[in-house]
């Protein structure tokens, strides 16, 4: 269950997937140090916005085979 104050932040295979020019992956593991260096306090139109500034960042002029996809909800609470 979300408890107020609680962040989600879902995303489709596509953000995992998206690789560089090297034929890198982003991974799991690069957006779960991105999103833990979010604070507490941001946004999520921000978090949207900053892990796409990072993806396109790493992805530079690859081609992508899949939707790149992220939704951020953040729930108040009553």
């Amino acid at each position: 269950p979300l408890l107020p104050g609680d962040t989600l932040f879902t995303y489709t295979d596509g953000v995992l997937d998206a690789n560089n020019t090297a034929g890198e992956r982003f991974g799991l593991e690069r957006l779960k140090k991105l999103l833990s260096e979010q604070t507490a306090a941001a946004h999520p139109k921000q978090i949207n916005e900053t892990v796409l500034q990072h993806l396109q960042a790493f992805i530079g002029e690859a081609a992508q085979f899949d939707d790149i996809t992220a939704l951020t909800l953040h729930y108040g609470g009553k």
